[in-house]
């Protein structure tokens, strides 16, 4: 606001000199030389066209600085950025070696399993032959009951072989070997799913990151482009200032016929089409800056 502040006091400035100055063109012709009343008001012209150029060059100054606090804002992201994309790589690669853990583990726990299931189907099969077993020992004492001692045999015969103690004592084996497969399991599974997250996490903050240096690049470069805008309006008015200040510095004996009575009129007309097409210019300019800069620099 403060620029358009400045602008506004130029206008003005200039909507009065056009009240003294519009005058018919005769009035200045039948006067012999410029009264030291004019030349003030000449004069004080000049220091308002000065103002607004000060106004604008405050407001060109606050977005360099604005520029520069973004820029070093990006590069302060972009070391964030190469950090997130380290972390994101080691991440990465710890990803993938829990991934191979895990199926390593998964086929150990697998073939426990089935080794588990085949020592418990050993054993219920060792169960059914020893009941049967029993069945066919309680038959042959039913019908060989004369004959005691050869039922008794068979029965001492199958114990010795002890094919149901060792179906018993591999399914006791299978069970902590099952069990540690398991736990292996379990952990490496625990371990890859943390991983997993944390590095879903810096992945995101990578993203983020380089949104926000995206972002802040096409700030700066907005801001960029509109104080390029306001440099040149700058210069337009530092080129009118300095020619109307050169042609009054030594023009208080000017007659109606000197040269530079001409060309102070000419480029008072200069500055009134300069002030008038201000209002233009910095409503254009303030829609061409990023919300941020237009805060920062009250515009």
């Amino acid at each position: 606001m403060r620029l358009k502040s400045y602008i506004l006091l130029a206008t003005a400035s200039f909507a009065f000199q056009a009240g003294l100055l519009g005058l018919p063109a005769n009035h200045l012709a039948h006067a012999d030389v410029l009264s030291s009343q004019q030349l003030e008001q000449f004069q004080a012209e000049l220091q308002r066209v000065e103002d607004g150029r000060k106004g604008l060059t405050s407001q060109a100054d606050c977005l360099k600085n604005f520029v520069v606090k973004q820029q070093e804002f990006v590069s302060e992201r972009e070391l964030a950025l190469g950090e997130a994309l380290n972390r994101q790589h080691a991440l990465e690669a710890r990803v993938a070696q829990l991934q191979q853990e895990f199926h390593g583990h998964a086929a150990l726990l697998q073939a426990e399993s089935v080794n588990m299931a085949q020592r418990a189907a050993a054993v219920e099969h060792a169960r059914r032959e020893r009941d049967e077993q029993a069945a066919r020992l309680k038959t042959c004492n039913d019908v060989l009951f004369f004959l005691p001692g050869i039922c008794k045999a068979g029965e001492e015969a199958v114990i010795g072989i002890g094919w149901m103690n060792n179906a018993e004592a591999d399914l006791r084996a299978a069970e902590p070997r099952l069990r540690e497969a398991q736990n292996g399991f379990n952990e490496v599974q625990q371990r890859l799913a943390q991983s997993s997250q944390q590095l879903a996490e810096t992945q995101q903050d990578h993203q983020r990151i380089r949104e926000v240096v995206t972002q802040t690049e096409l700030t700066i470069a907005h801001t960029k482009a509109a104080n390029s805008r306001i440099n040149e309006k700058i210069q337009d008015f530092n080129r009118l200032a300095v020619n109307f200040s050169a042609t009054l510095g030594d023009a208080a004996d000017l007659d109606m016929d000197d040269v530079r009575l001409r060309t102070i009129n000419r480029l008072i007309e200069e500055g009134r089409s300069l002030t008038s097409a201000m209002p233009a210019f910095i409503e254009v300019t303030r829609s061409e800056l990023p919300e941020e800069a237009r805060r920062t620099c009250s515009l």
